[in-house]
């Protein structure tokens, strides 16, 4: 595979006091787990052709503080954007330079 776009969206728009069940760990899973593990898999044949392209669609929320009830939101975007840095840094000393 050529490109990997990382675009799901997941909101659970409640304090984190007051959240319950599986929305928590739903939301990690699909905004950060997912992010990792789809990236994690498909890294590695760009590298070895030497060509890929990934796009993490992240958010202003992961660059501020966030407003409540959307604390794992914020969160979770912070991570993707750190996310998006490293792995430039380390795939493109690897392959693409």
């Amino acid at each position: 595979m050529d490109a990997l776009v990382n675009n799901a969206g997941f909101g659970v728009p409640v304090s984190m006091p007051a959240r319950r069940g599986r929305a928590r760990p739903s939301c990690c899973k699909v905004l950060v787990v997912a992010v990792a593990e789809l990236t994690h898999r498909l890294v590695p044949g760009m590298v070895e052709r030497r060509y890929g392209r990934i796009v993490n669609v992240a958010s202003l929320a992961g660059l501020l503080p966030a407003p409540a009830g959307h604390t794992l939101y914020a969160a979770s975007k912070a991570f993707v954007i750190r996310f998006s840095e490293a792995l430039s840094e380390e795939v493109g000393l690897l392959a693409f330079t």
